[in-house]
C-alpha cells in the first residue's frame, strides 16, 4: 500500500511538471500525510488481523460444540475458555491500536501521561 502511494505521488509530480528524480518532490505536508496514512494502515491491519483470527477460532470452537454435547467432560470443552481469553486479548489489542493511532508530541509526554 505504501509503495502504491509513493508511485502515485511520483505520477502526480510528473503531471505537475516537477522533476520526479528530485528527492524533495514531495512537500512537507504531503510527506506528513503519507507517514500518517502508513502508520494508520499498519495499525488498522494489525487490529483487523487479530479480530479475524479470534472470529475464526471462536467460530470453529462453537461449531464443534454445537455438533457435540460439549459438556465439561468433552474434549472440546477446554477450548471454550481459551476462546474467551483470546477475546480479552483481542479487546486489549484493539484498544492499544486505537490509542496508538493518535499523535503524540513527545515520548516524555506519553510517559508522564501514563505515570501521573
Amino acid at each position: 500500500f505504501n509503495r502504491k502511494l509513493w508511485v502515485l505521488s511520483i505520477d502526480l509530480s510528473i503531471f505537475s511538471g516537477s522533476n520526479y528524480d528530485n528527492k524533495s518532490s514531495l512537500n512537507m505536508k504531503q510527506e506528513s500525510i503519507i507517514k500518517i496514512m502508513a502508520r494508520l494502515t499498519v495499525i488498522s491491519t494489525f487490529a483487523i488481523i487479530s479480530t479475524q483470527c479470534l472470529m475464526i477460532y471462536t467460530t470453529i470452537i462453537y461449531e464443534l460444540c454445537t455438533y457435540t454435547v460439549c459438556n465439561e467432560y468433552d474434549e472440546y470443552f477446554i477450548y471454550k475458555p481459551i476462546a474467551d481469553g483470546f477475546w480479552g486479548i483481542d479487546c486489549f489489542i484493539n484498544c492499544l491500536c486505537i490509542y496508538l493511532s493518535f499523535d503524540f508530541k513527545s515520548t516524555k509526554q506519553l510517559y508522564y501521561g501514563a505515570c501521573c
